[in-house]
């Protein structure tokens, strides 16, 4: 330090701290960017599946457990599944664009291929059994392909958000996920609904649940 309050650098005191607190500010500035850019809300969204699976498949389960043969859940279970299936849609696209909103670069397009993977992934996956079914394949093997692949589906996408996000809790409901849709295939269309019910929407709830235990620490 010289005699008239400079550094040897030739900087005073005042300007290094000024730069001391300029480079604080930074540092939390994209502190707070990023974590916004990881704050998805995967709480809210796990909720929402976990909601629209245990209360629409258990639905369906109800409808099919005492049938003897299986000729597929009634009707109108099918449309309150897609209804429920397109409010938990809903509230994954907008948790995910109120996250990224503002973003840009890497992590906005992150935002917008996890946000887009579930209407693409599920209109493709609907329309694909749907062809199915008009070359005739029987109920047995439309519950299979729809419980399963819808399922199955949503644990992918999950592990891809794992990816992304770099989020271990995901990583684990997404490994499950895939887990429960191949062990309901093969246990049978009715149930493979109540797995779906009480296994993957649970499994959805208690993710929530450490969730929003982790978003509180």
């Amino acid at each position: 330090m010289t005699g008239n309050g400079e550094s040897p650098s030739g900087r005073t005191s005042s300007e290094a701290s000024f730069d001391a607190a300029s480079a604080a500010r930074l540092v939390e500035s994209a502190q707070k960017t990023m974590g916004q850019a990881l704050d998805v809300r995967p709480a809210a969204q796990y909720l929402a599946w976990g909601l629209a699976w245990l209360i629409g498949l258990g639905t369906m389960w109800l409808t099919v457990v005492a049938r003897d043969p299986y000729v597929g859940p009634a009707g109108w279970t099918t449309g309150f599944l897609i209804v429920l299936l397109v409010a938990a849609l809903a509230v994954t696209s907008v948790s995910t664009a109120r996250a990224t909103e503002g973003l840009g670069g890497v992590n906005a397009y992150r935002g917008r291929v996890f946000g887009a993977a579930w209407g693409v992934g599920f209109a493709g996956l609907w329309l694909g059994i749907f062809a199915v079914g008009m070359h005739g394949a029987p109920p047995l093997t439309m519950g299979l392909l729809t419980g399963a692949g819808s399922i199955g589906l949503t644990g992918l996408i999950y592990l891809l958000g794992s990816a992304l996000w770099v989020d271990k809790l995901m990583t684990c409901l997404g490994g499950w996920l895939v887990a429960v849709a191949v062990g309901g295939a093969f246990a049978g269309p009715v149930w493979l609904l109540a797995l779906g019910a009480f296994a993957g929407g649970g499994g959805f709830i208690v993710a929530a649940a450490l969730a929003w235990r982790r978003r509180g620490r």
